[in-house]
């Protein structure tokens, strides 16, 4: 499947794509991310912090959401995705109606809940990348402000660009992980970046190759574009759209962002 970010002007343009892509990498998710768990104290924490209850934005198949309801923290989310809605209901069926987070089929950039109470809202693991032209970004602030309390706050999680990985990974495939799957099978993930500096955008395909017991090998492959930002632009858009910046760390421990850190958490409050 093949996505021009460039010409892709409007979400009718550009979703259709993105969600079909999204459905091709929901069966691999979970296991993709199996061992990332490094941000789920910070998020549960400044979630204490906050009036409850909390919602997120780009919630896939739940993984932010289960730590959270581990807490006892009412919560909700949205996803473009229904491939991944459906795999997040899964994961919550066996929990009563009263500790189960709500969950909607929306498009974080223009979404619109019935409920406008949350204390807290949540974009982990680069999911405001997803929106590939600025004004998109920007109308996904707007929209978290509109459903925050006075004095709520956002949490987003971004990677630091890191340029000189970039140039030299740029329009290489690297095996990035494998893992065991089911009946023998083994699943490596293959993965290729191209940049486009001047408009910051990173054009990811994915391949997930399965080898069987028997031999057989399937490739599956998914594609999709992230904008990346820079410190500065998040402040200005965080200003922008009616938030002020309590704090930027560079990582999920509270170590000041530098040039050496790979992660920027930005923590803002509604004014």
């Amino acid at each position: 499947m093949h996505m021009d970010w460039k010409t892709a002007t409007t979400p009718s343009e550009y979703y259709p794509e993105l969600i079909a892509n999204l459905q091709v990498i929901a069966p691999f998710y979970d296991l993709d991310y199996r061992n990332f768990h490094e941000d789920l104290p910070l998020i549960t924490q400044v979630a204490q912090e906050c009036p409850s209850p909390v919602l997120e934005l780009g919630c896939g198949t739940g993984r932010v959401l289960s730590a959270l309801c581990q807490q006892n923290i009412p919560c909700t989310g949205i996803d473009l995705s229904p491939a991944m809605l459906t795999l997040a209901q899964k994961r919550f069926q066996d929990r009563t109606s009263a500790m189960r987070p709500q969950l909607y089929c929306q498009n974080m950039q223009d979404f619109d809940l019935e409920q406008k109470d949350f204390g807290l809202a949540v974009l982990a693991t680069n999911t405001l990348m997803h929106l590939v032209q600025p004004d998109w970004q920007r109308s996904a602030l707007s929209a978290i402000h509109r459903h925050l309390t006075p004095q709520g706050r956002i949490v987003i999680d971004l990677f630091n660009p890191p340029v000189q990985e970039l140039v030299w990974q740029d329009s290489q495939w690297q095996s990035v992980d494998a893992w065991a799957g089911a009946n023998g099978a083994w699943i490596t993930k293959w993965m290729k970046r191209e940049i486009n500096w001047t408009y910051q955008i990173q054009f990811t395909r994915l391949m997930f190759e399965t080898l069987y017991p028997n031999n057989r090998l399937e490739q599956i492959e998914c594609r999709f574009a992230l904008r990346f930002l820079w410190a500065h632009e998040v402040e200005l858009l965080l200003e922008q759209c009616g938030f002020q910046l309590i704090h930027l760390w560079g990582s999920y421990t509270h170590t000041p962002l530098d040039d050496h850190s790979e992660t920027m958490v930005f923590v803002a409050e509604r004014r």
